[in-house]
């Protein structure tokens, strides 16, 4: 039928609604596969920062961390402190990141309001599961740095200081 509208009407381009049901399927597709690379750089971009800032405290905390350990301090303890403040980074991470992601995809559906089209739905489903993502996230990111002040030598960690 497009066929016999563009042989007839000059200066009109008729299509199928196949072929733009099918555009449309091929641009989303595109389209997930860059919001799925965008959020796998911002994990392991974010893992990365975590481990960074915790290896950075266990560093510069040597003295606390042995002085701890020469007054009774457990194993545990140490390894739990650390990887409990790797969870509250993850924590607050991820939270301002929730934050930031539902302003911009406010800002996106009120500019495509006009088109009575709302590109982006942020459900208490997916707020869920991105906090739990990311106090997971946390969590795993501290093991290496909580683990590396768990094992310190208490006096090897009082000389250095």
């Amino acid at each position: 039928m497009s066929d016999s509208i563009n042989n007839q009407v000059s200066g009109v381009k008729a299509t199928k609604p196949s072929t733009i049901v099918n555009s449309f399927k091929s641009g989303g597709a595109l389209f997930t596969a860059i919001t799925t690379g965008a959020a796998l750089l911002a994990l392991i971009v974010g893992g990365l920062s975590v481990i960074n800032t915790m290896l950075m405290a266990v560093t510069e905390r040597v003295r606390e961390i042995g002085l701890k350990k020469a007054i009774g301090a457990h194993t545990r303890h140490i390894l739990r402190e650390y990887l409990l403040e790797a969870t509250l980074i993850g924590a607050i991470g991820g939270s301002i990141g929730l934050l930031l992601g539902w302003g911009i995809t406010s800002l996106v559906n009120a500019a495509t309001a006009a088109a009575n089209l709302s590109l982006f739905l942020v459900s208490w489903r997916l707020v869920i599961i991105a906090i739990v993502f990311s106090v997971g996230l946390g969590a795993i990111a501290g093991i290496i740095p909580a683990l590396r002040a768990s094992r310190m030598d208490p006096v090897r960690a009082l000389r250095a200081a």
